[in-house]
């Protein structure tokens, strides 16, 4: 169960946690850069999810039409291109599109690779594999990103979206 590939689309589950989870910490760091109000910046998180869920619906058949890794690797880079322009912003608008953007690629991702899971292991693993896949995810993204962001925050907050863009 546990091989290359495998690993590989585990590590490509963690970006949409760690993008939504990496964002609240710096909520008052944020309001303070764009000059703007608490709302304003909470108002990322749906520029970011509204996106993920409308092309999640969507995504799903796309990749049964494609290569779903082709898919996966086009989710990635349509994330990182849009972690970038949230680390380069130089107005709420451009962090908010960017959000939008990074949205984009999280539904090319998430569906994509519970598919591509369900493609690689064995079908009396499935159980285990998305199971592992949830904790490497929740361990990363979930818990990981925010302790890493609040940290990376008190130094500069353009460096979170830098990381998940290198990622």
């Amino acid at each position: 169960m546990l091989n290359k590939k495998f690993l590989i689309v585990c590590l490509a589950m963690v970006i949409d946690p760690l993008i939504v989870e990496s964002y609240n910490p710096l909520v008052s760091v944020l309001k303070i850069a764009f000059d703007v109000n608490v709302e304003l910046i909470a108002l990322s998180l749906t520029f970011h999810m509204l996106p993920l869920a409308v092309l999640s619906l969507f995504s799903g058949s796309l990749s049964d039409l494609c290569y779903r890794p082709r898919i996966l690797m086009y989710g990635l880079f349509i994330s990182s291109i849009g972690s970038l322009i949230g680390a380069t912003s130089p107005s709420i608008i451009f962090f908010l599109l960017s959000r939008s953007i990074q949205g984009i690629g999280s539904a090319l991702i998430m569906p994509i690779a519970l598919a591509l899971i369900g493609d690689i292991a064995p079908r009396e693993a499935l159980g285990k594999a998305i199971g592992f896949s949830g904790v490497i995810s929740g361990l990363f993204g979930v818990t990981l990103g925010p302790l890493i962001s609040g940290f990376l925050g008190g130094i500069a907050w353009r460096i979170m979206p830098l990381l998940i863009f290198s990622y």
